[in-house]
């Protein structure tokens, strides 16, 4: 009877052995599924912040809230993106942050595209804003980073600005091909002559998540032919 005892309570104490690692298991595949799906969730906050750890990145790309809104690495099928757009700020702001902005990262190519809020909310001619644009460029020229310039966007269904980008268009044309930098027209494909197109615009400034995946499909093969 003792040996038939000891046998029954080993049985059932691998029972419970054996339900405790099906559990530990079951938990630790829920755990890991849990956290791919985060880390796939938030994986380009994540590579934004492995980029600012590392302070290298291949490519930035720099301007304002229309620039920090896209999520580049994602669009773009690349992890070494550094997105340095900056809600609000214009290119009288990023010719002054291109040291802390651009080259701590020793990126091989700059992407750069802003002066909506140049000419809009900070309210500047654009003789100013051409003024700007040149300091940044030259700036960015000195230091050896190769440049692309994606021209300025218009708004949607602003008659008065989108003369104002227009002219600050044209200027960047001519002047980028003096300095031998390659520019790009994303009016192109985000707008047509009244500005941003309905679909591609989620108020008069920003665009929508189709916004950027037609952009960035346009812009995949470009990004290769610069670098």
């Amino acid at each position: 009877m003792s040996s038939l005892s000891e046998t029954v309570r080993h049985s059932r104490s691998e029972k419970r052995k054996s339900r405790l690692l099906y559990f530990s298991l079951l938990v630790n595949f829920l755990f890991l599924a849990a956290a791919s799906g985060i880390a796939y969730h938030y994986r380009e906050r994540l590579l934004q912040a492995f980029l600012d750890w590392k302070e290298k990145a291949g490519i930035v790309f720099l301007g304002d809230s229309i620039t920090a809104q896209g999520e580049w690495n994602i669009l773009l099928d690349r992890c070494d993106i550094k997105n340095s757009g900056v809600p609000g700020l214009g290119i009288c702001h990023l010719k002054d942050e291109t040291d802390r902005r651009v080259l701590r990262y020793s990126p091989e190519l700059c992407v750069v595209m802003g002066g909506i809020n140049d000419l809009t909310i900070l309210e500047r001619s654009v003789a100013e804003t051409t003024g700007d644009y040149k300091t940044l460029l030259l700036k960015l020229r000195t230091a050896g980073v190769k440049t692309v310039v994606q021209l300025t966007l218009y708004e949607k269904q602003s008659p008065a600005t989108k003369a104002r980008v227009d002219s600050l268009n044209n200027w960047l044309v001519g002047y980028c091909d003096s300095l031998g930098i390659a520019t790009t027209d994303p009016n192109r494909w985000l707008a047509d002559q009244n500005g941003l197109k309905d679909g591609f615009a989620r108020d008069r400034t920003h665009l929508t998540r189709e916004a950027y995946k037609k952009w960035a499909s346009e812009l995949k093969p470009l990004i290769t032919s610069w670098l």
